[in-house]
């Protein structure tokens, strides 16, 4: 994909610096030759714009409360990596255990 952008700048930098008659000439060759198929004043024109920077997309909220997540966290380690159904279904005999021994304030 690099080398394609490469191209389609030098072929950009070509006709934004050539007169008509040239221009069609660059056209008709990236038809004829099937170099780049789609390419058109716009895509040639848009090759010379600088990249606009990507919004940095939000993470998911978390689930749990911040207070609640070291128990959670505990839990996890107890069950030695065990994550989500078997996480949940643990949690109804394990549980207890730490709230017992007052480890685990809310889980």
């Amino acid at each position: 994909m690099g080398e394609r952008k490469a191209v389609t700048k030098h072929l950009a930098l070509r006709y934004r610096a050539a007169d008509r008659r040239v221009k069609g000439q660059i056209l008709a060759g990236l038809v004829a030759d099937r170099l780049a198929p789609g390419l058109c004043p716009a895509a040639l024109r848009q090759a010379l714009k600088p990249p606009r920077p990507r919004a940095a997309r939000p993470g998911r909220k978390p689930v749990y409360p911040a207070d609640l997540q070291p128990s959670l966290v505990l839990c996890w380690l107890v069950l030695r990596g065990r994550a989500g159904k078997l996480l949940a279904a643990a949690t109804g005999y394990l549980v207890p255990m730490p709230r017992a021994e007052q480890v685990l304030v809310v889980c």
